[in-house]
């Protein structure tokens, strides 16, 4: 029977929702078919009636993960400011999604070690919210408020920041490091931390206040003295 309640069915949502937490903490290949019908409270067959197969509710569970981080990033990239003030917004929008859902960055972590390209869903999220980003280093390139490199590369960094950090957060809370902020203020702490490392890496040498004349190009690798061990 198709049990609906105001236009939205109540085991498709549960569906949804066993997948995202299995899908998170198992993968795709370990969440089975079975594990998901059982966390959802719902017969065996019911993911191939509501879904098709297991990699369709795969596919639809990461367009509901990523959907909001592209949103929140494309705005970010289009707000009315200067590149470098974009790109903290970027950051900044990145941390907010990721505590809004904190089990992201495990699907992240998933799918990197998963071999074979990224699912579509990640593709049709990723590609845009990469070229929105890396288009805002490029205008800050031209402007010369950001150093030259390649743009790409810069996104990666950029976003890399705030999965690890999400990652590490109860290590970090649970004593891993020392000198941190109390708990209730790690999270800010780290937030203007990524944003201030990043910002102090893109800043192009004297294109702004506070500019490092002395910060290498991130083109050029420096040699070591004579006579000293590699």
């Amino acid at each position: 029977m198709n049990d609906t309640s105001d236009g939205e069915n109540p085991t498709r949502h549960r569906l949804l929702a066993a997948g995202r937490l299995l899908f998170a903490r198992d993968g795709f290949e370990g969440a089975s078919i079975r594990d998901i019908t059982r966390e959802a409270g719902a017969n065996l067959g019911a993911v191939t009636y509501h879904f098709g197969s297991k990699e369709a509710l795969y596919h639809e569970v990461l367009q509901t993960v990523l959907t909001p981080l592209r949103d929140r990033i494309l705005a970010a990239c289009s707000a009315p400011a200067p590149p470098l003030e974009r790109l903290a917004g970027v950051i900044r929008q990145f941390f907010q999604h990721l505590e809004a859902a904190p089990d992201q960055p495990r699907f992240f972590l998933q799918e990197m070690v998963v071999d074979g390209p990224p699912p579509r869903p990640i593709l049709e999220v990723m590609i845009p919210v990469t070229r929105a980003v890396a288009g805002v280093v490029a205008e800050g390139q031209r402007d010369g408020s950001i150093r030259p490199g390649i743009p790409h590369l810069y996104v990666l960094s950029l976003f890399a920041q705030p999965i690890y950090m999400a990652l590490v957060t109860r290590k970090l809370q649970g004593g891993f490091a020392e000198g941190l902020p109390p708990v209730d203020r790690l999270r800010e702490a780290m937030v203007e931390h990524a944003v201030a490392f990043a910002l102090g890496g893109l800043r192009a040498a004297g294109g702004e206040p506070g500019g490092d004349p002395g910060v290498l190009s991130p083109l050029r690798v420096p040699q070591a003295p004579e006579g000293s061990s590699s």
